[in-house]
């Protein structure tokens, strides 16, 4: 999965990008707009489609709610969404 990240993606999305395994990844969308936010997401689900996988998502918290309502709204309607959650630490 790294692999495929770097023929796809920028050296700044590259930056905001973690993959500990073939089947997650962890990507920091702090200081996106909710549309590069969106864009992002929906390009990793589009590159893993045929991949049981997931994407922890950091998007801070005020701000942040902007972006996670966004991606709640959006992509829990996509078929290849099985589940959405919340984690805090």
């Amino acid at each position: 999965m790294k692999g495929r990240c770097v023929f796809l993606f920028t050296t700044e999305i590259i930056k905001r990008l973690q993959v500990f395994s073939d089947r997650k990844i962890r990507v920091d969308v702090h200081g996106m707009s909710k549309s590069e936010a969106l864009r992002l997401l929906q390009n990793l689900i589009a590159m893993n489609r045929s991949e049981n996988f997931t994407i922890e998502v950091v998007h801070g918290y005020r701000h942040g709610a902007a972006i996670k309502e966004a991606i709640y709204s959006e992509l829990t309607t996509k078929k290849p969404i099985k589940r959405f959650g919340t984690h805090t630490t």
